[in-house]
């Protein structure tokens, strides 16, 4: 990807970012997050993993309130040093995330 950026070849560098966005899109976020959760409650010798919650689950609350124009604010900064392309995919990325960690949140 950093080569493609390097040399300017947006048909690559498209395809790549298309790759990663549908494979992000297909991943299982919540088996990924409660995993997450097992690790850092392992991590901090928490027998049980609801008790590492306040604190695991807040930044993904905080990154869920993080609005529109905030968003834009970062992807026009983007468009600045990289080519469109890498803007476009992180706009499609952030939203997919807000939704998956939406979803998650109301499982817990």
């Amino acid at each position: 990807m950093t080569e493609a950026i390097l040399k300017k070849q947006d048909t690559l560098l498209i395809h790549f970012l298309k790759m990663l966005l549908n494979a992000f899109k297909q991943d299982d976020f919540s088996s990924s997050a409660r995993l997450g959760a097992e690790v850092v409650a392992k991590h901090l010798g928490v027998p049980q993993i609801p008790a590492v919650y306040p604190f695991y689950l807040e930044p993904m609350k905080r990154f869920c309130r993080i609005g529109n124009e905030q968003i834009k604010e970062i992807l026009e900064a983007l468009d600045e040093v990289y080519p469109v392309a890498i803007s476009v995919y992180f706009e499609e990325y952030l939203a997919e995330l807000k939704l998956k960690i939406s979803k998650y949140l109301e499982t817990i």
